[in-house]
């Protein structure tokens, strides 16, 4: 199959010949690449953390969820969203209607449901766009990741490493990093007041 089919068709790369320098091959390489990029200290993604832990499910071909969702996501066209600039995209009309007909035709609550989509999505299509998914259910999927990381421990801002608090009010992981966040922000001060005293004076 052609190489950009790993974009237009969901494909991986050892389903798809190499790159060439065919129209479709040119313009795909032009566009930047949507994964996301993680910080070196942080482990590897794991889709589970965003699921309910304790809710069965499966992701079998023929799962209506699945084949729903499937549908309106590639039927996003009948409805009108043209009204809907500059408005979240957790209140436009089509993801809330897409959200209700999920939980009123398929046979299995709202978690469940979650379950199936980012199972299907993570794992049998890793590469597609997951907007739909997050703006239907992305409250449900943060609910869940909040829940699962509770025993995790805190995020350094500097380093980005997972800690344990010694003390309730620990914000860095180290004194190492305290150090880095608190000379950073004396930068700042000093740029700022050197800012303030060249200002002139407003008569």
């Amino acid at each position: 199959m052609p190489h950009f089919f790993i974009w237009a068709k969901d494909k991986s790369e050892h389903q798809v010949e190499p790159t060439n320098k065919s129209t479709m091959n040119c313009i795909a390489d032009k566009i930047p690449s949507p994964r996301i990029i993680f910080n070196k200290n942080i482990d590897k993604f794991d889709y589970r953390m965003l699921m309910n832990w304790d809710i069965s499910f499966n992701i079998a071909q023929e799962n209506t969820v699945v084949n729903k969702y499937n549908y309106w996501n590639t039927h996003q066209y009948l409805f009108n969203l043209e009204n809907n600039d500059g408005v979240h995209q957790e209140d436009v009309y089509m993801y809330q209607k897409v959200r209700q007909i999920l939980l009123n035709e398929c046979d299995c609550d709202i978690d469940c449901i979650v379950n199936i989509l980012v199972s299907y999505l993570y794992t049998v299509r890793p590469n597609s766009a997951k907007k739909m998914l997050w703006a239907c259910f992305g409250d449900v999927i943060v609910k869940n990741l909040k829940q699962n990381t509770q025993t995790l421990g805190s995020i350094c801002p500097v380093c980005g490493k997972r800690f344990q608090k010694k003390m309730p009010y620990q914000i860095y992981c180290s004194q190492e990093c305290y150090v880095v966040e608190h000379r950073e922000k004396d930068k700042t001060r000093k740029s700022r007041q050197r800012e303030n005293i060249n200002k002139p004076l407003e008569i």
